[in-house]
């Protein structure tokens, strides 16, 4: 891997190498991102919809397509204005788009497109868990059973049973990772005789059970999303007619990927016998894999960096933070840099490189040294709240010295934020929960109600008020796509007919192309998964369908939209997880 003096993003996208690139957290590795595609663009080595843009989380994808739609519309270039007239052709998503889109094109087209019969990890465990818990066991016998459930504290944790959360965590690890092995190795029951082999027993049956189940009903899950991409790329002609597509792939949040994901990369787009040659540019930092629990390997990332520098590819190092204050990141150099804690690094082969300052960060001005601390002697509601009458007295203090500051608060769970909300409230200092719902009265969504009005009308008159919205207006063939939807809406598919629509990115596209707005994208997503969720309760036919998105709509209250992507003077309320999305 060759180490590359002060590269810029043209030069990256000009060099003809793969490029692994690791960027600190602030040191502004999205721009770079957005720099590449563009100078990939405007230099013709590629089209739009060339470009593979894969990141792991939806909200990062749709920031990701505004501001590359944001970027191509400042250029005075023709390919810029030729990647903006075709933008909804983009490439740009999550994983688990790409898998499922190209997926649908394999021998497993029948299991991608079944009629709705989609769930989550969550969910399927669940099923698997309590047939476990209800025929499994009861093969042990009262007694054994007992002691066994005894031996392992199977009531600990009351409404949250810790035994089930335990189970729950490592059976969705071992349901996406298919090479993952169950220590100990429990496959029958007579080899149970005490608390670790109960467990480990139990652990390979819900997950046999989960399998069994996605298989018989040909259930498609996240992780057999990616999971049957990477099968079917095993079939060399059609890796070889995927591989076609694309030019250059550019993985984004490359420390949170797992082997599956880099086997399925690694075949597309760094195998030496593929027939034409793309490049290959990840951007990652491993210091931010934070996602084990569902998958998520560094060691992988490490690996994927060994095998790209065989494979001659540049390496970048983006090490000026553009973000924080000088004083948080002395902090930060002085933390990570110590002896004990740079030993940790290096023996993970992970190098800890001190972010310089930019031209953007500066000293605070403030009389802050860094870090505040407020201590208590435990973690209970009350503390809590004085918590939150501190922090909203400093909030205030900085707002008057710093009213341009972004302002998060960070809690261990969501309880925490709730106590903070309502004292930040009664103070009159606006907060908004990350991912809380949208305001549902976009322009798409009232198209979505036209489109559903018209699917209750006959069908001529139905098309010619359908034809009038974003739907059809962005489809290929508009007829038969409107009598496709008709179909479902007559015969009640409700799900059906929403996982049509949801999975149909061409109208978001059009909006994003008009209104390069990633707050469109997030309305998008919250609506269908709250509509999905409906089905088969509230939402059973087309009538309670259109009633649930009106309502909706209707009901939104601005002075309580907590939406972070809107509420841009807010006060970000954020867990310590979803702090990292």
């Amino acid at each position: 891997m060759v180490e590359a003096d002060n590269p810029t993003p043209e030069s990256i996208a000009k060099s003809g190498r793969h490029a692994f690139i690791e960027a600190s957290a602030g040191s502004g590795k999205t721009t770079c991102l957005v720099d590449i595609v563009t100078a990939l663009i405007t230099s013709e080595a590629a089209e739009i919809g060339q470009i593979l843009c894969v990141t792991f989380t939806e909200k990062a994808a749709s920031e990701l397509k505004a501001k590359i739609y944001r970027k191509l519309a400042g250029v005075n270039n023709k390919a810029a204005a030729a990647a903006l007239t075709n933008f909804a052709r983009n490439e740009i998503g999550t994983i688990h788009e790409f898998c499922l889109r190209y997926l649908s094109e394999d021998r497993m087209q029948s299991l991608s497109q079944a009629t709705g019969i989609t769930m989550s990890e969550t969910d399927l465990f669940e099923e698997a868990r309590e047939y476990v818990y209800r025929v499994v066991w009861a093969s042990f016998g009262d007694e054994k059973l007992a002691a066994m459930t005894a031996a392992c504290r199977f009531g600990a944790g009351g409404n949250s049973r810790e035994f089930d959360a335990d189970l729950r965590k490592k059976a969705i690890f071992c349901f996406g990772n298919p090479a993952a092995a169950i220590r100990p190795p429990v496959s029958s029951a007579e080899l149970v005789s005490d608390a670790d082999s109960f467990r480990s027993f139990t652990l390979y049956c819900i997950v046999e059970k989960m399998r069994e189940v996605a298989r018989t009903r040909g259930v498609l899950t996240f992780a057999g999303m990616i999971t049957g991409l990477a099968e079917a790329i095993r079939d060399e002609a059609f890796a070889e007619r995927l591989r076609s597509r694309f030019n250059f792939a550019l993985i984004d949040e490359f420390q949170d990927t797992d082997q599956v994901q880099w086997e399925i990369f690694h075949r597309l787009f760094l195998d030496p016998n593929g027939k034409k040659k793309q490049r290959l540019i990840v951007v990652g930092d491993p210091k931010q894999a934070i996602y084990k629990f569902r998958g998520a390997d560094v060691f992988v990332y490490l690996q994927a960096k060994a095998e790209m520098r065989t494979a001659g590819a540049m390496f970048v190092n983006l090490a000026t933070n553009y973000r924080s204050a000088n004083e948080l990141i002395a902090a930060q150099n002085h933390i990570f840099s110590a002896p004990a804690v740079a030993e940790v690094w290096q023996r993970m082969d992970i190098a800890y490189h001190e972010p310089a300052y930019g031209e953007k960060t500066k000293s605070t001005g403030d009389d802050c040294t860094g870090f505040e601390f407020f201590r208590a002697v435990d973690y209970h509601r009350d503390n809590e709240v004085i918590f939150a009458a501190q922090a909203a007295a400093r909030i205030e203090e900085i707002r008057r010295r710093h009213s341009d500051w972004k302002i998060a608060v960070i809690a261990f769970r969501h309880a925490a934020l709730a106590n903070v909300a309502e004292v930040l409230r009664e103070r009159g200092i606006r907060c908004a929960y990350y991912k809380e719902r949208p305001d549902f009265r976009t322009t798409e969504i009232g198209h979505l109600q036209i489109l559903l009005q018209a699917l209750a009308l006959p069908h001529d008159e139905g098309y010619a008020l359908a034809c009038s919205t974003i739907f059809l207006r962005t489809a290929d063939q508009p007829g038969e796509y409107y009598a496709a939807l008709s179909a479902l809406a007559a015969q009640q598919r409700i799900k059906a007919l929403l996982l049509r629509l949801a999975h149909d990115m061409r109208p978001l596209h059009h909006v994003l192309g008009v209104y390069p707005d990633s707050t469109r994208y997030h309305t998008w997503r919250i609506l269908f998964r709250f509509l999905l969720e409906k089905c088969g309760d509230a939402v059973h036919d087309l009538a309670t369908l259109r009633k649930a998105i009106f309502d909706l709509a209707e009901t939104t209250d601005d002075d309580k939209n907590g939406d972070m992507l809107v509420g841009k003077d807010a006060v970000t309320l954020l867990t310590v997880q979803s702090s990292k999305g």
